[in-house]
């Protein structure tokens, strides 16, 4: 296979996954917040009531606690690596291993929203371990560890 073939197959498929984040990756994050988040933590809200709920983001305030916020996965810390591991190795499945990450670690965080917003300490503090150290470890360390398990088998 030619460089420009390969080049504008790789573009190709990223054009895809572009128009499937876009078309099916997007409607499915604001259903998943709509019809599985927002009935779960409004059901575990204490003291918390729901304030606005803008596409793919809830917002929950009490009167006496800092607000709440729950922002659904899969936006930008999705599609940067499913974009390089597509175009880095477009005969593997890792882009898609990262996408069903996500897909999975939304219910942890939702389980974590839903403590924070049943009062427990615990679930504020769980909710920014997990999103600011687990999913950009995912998000930074996928393509890494796909560079280095292609670069011991060749």
């Amino acid at each position: 296979m030619s460089w420009t073939h390969a080049a504008l197959h790789r573009a190709g498929l990223l054009a895809l996954l572009l128009v499937a984040y876009l078309y099916a990756w997007t409607p499915l994050r604001h259903a998943v917040t709509a019809h599985v988040a927002r009935p779960l933590l409004v059901r575990a809200a204490g003291d918390y009531a729901l304030v606005s709920a803008p596409p793919g983001r809830l917002i929950f305030e009490a009167p006496h606690a800092p607000a709440v916020s729950f922002t659904m996965i899969g936006g930008i810390l999705l599609l940067l690596p499913a974009a390089l591991l597509l175009v880095g190795w477009p005969h593997r499945l890792y882009w898609l291993y990262v996408a069903l990450f996500h897909l999975g670690f939304a219910g942890v965080l939702i389980g974590a929203a839903a403590l924070a917003v049943a009062g427990a300490p615990a679930g504020r503090l769980l909710d920014d371990f997990l999103r600011t150290l687990v999913l950009r470890a995912v998000a930074i360390g996928a393509p890494i560890a796909a560079w280095l398990a292609h670069r011991q088998t060749s």
